[in-house]
């Protein structure tokens, strides 16, 4: 288990990466209209949180399995797993309402959109190969369920990638500890809730036995998110 000091010393170099990141996209977010600048900010910063979370949690799987993971390449896929949202009308992603089911849709193609985008704005940044697939995989697949009711592709169980189960449990914290156009946000204690309520039908309860053993580490490293300027909205 790692020390708090550790934990942080880390946090501090995976921001430095994605602050380097979020500073060469702020003069094209200056060039979108108000309400797509917004939505995008949103999604970017939501990337980004996800990232400092998937690299906690990375490391603790790997550790947990002795699976050969890379950590770095599962944290910068996090920051890119909703890029799909870029296609996605802006008035749906922040409306202050529950979606009717075309919207839903309409929202949901995300993930489709994202492997398309993620295969064409990661290629021009010269991403290494490895770090390309798993950026593609989390685009397109972090929706789908342990269950198979997911979308796009209803895979079932084991046959969704790692690292797919992994940013669908990391996803689900973000989502619910964070505020929203349409809510508030939740606590800690009660992400941790519902993602243990949801092993076994959304998530791989494994991996949520894992990401609970953690939840020290998770929660000090969202909250340290939240002390800090914003690092998007505030270059922009």
């Amino acid at each position: 288990m790692e020390t708090v000091s550790e934990l942080r010393s880390a946090h501090k170099a995976l921001r430095a990466a994605v602050l380097e990141i979020a500073n060469t996209r702020a003069a094209c977010l200056n060039e979108l209209p108000a309400r797509r600048r917004a939505a995008a900010i949103e999604m970017f910063e939501h990337g980004l949180r996800c990232g400092l979370c998937m690299h906690v949690f990375a490391k603790a799987v790997r550790d947990c399995t002795g699976l050969p993971i890379e950590v770095n390449d599962l944290a910068f896929a996090a920051v890119y797993h909703d890029i799909g949202k870029l296609c996605v009308p802006a008035e749906l992603l922040l409306a202050p309402r529950p979606l009717t089911p075309d919207e839903r849709t309409i929202v949901q193609s995300h993930v489709t959109w994202g492997c398309v985008l993620a295969r064409r704005a990661l290629r021009v940044m010269r991403i290494p190969d490895p770090a390309l697939r798993c950026a593609l995989e989390v685009a397109a697949l972090h929706h789908e369920r342990w269950d198979g009711h997911g979308y796009a592709h209803a895979l079932v169980g084991q046959s969704i990638p790692l690292a797919a189960r992994m940013m669908a449990i990391v996803d689900c914290y973000d989502v619910i500890v964070s505020p929203r156009p349409y809510k508030s946000a939740g606590s800690h204690g009660h992400a941790c809730g519902i993602i243990e309520a949801d092993a076994d039908s959304a998530f791989d309860p494994a991996l949520v036995k894992t990401f609970l053993s953690i939840e020290h580490e998770v929660e000090l490293t969202n909250s340290a998110w939240w002390r800090s300027p914003s690092v998007v909205r505030g270059k922009c």
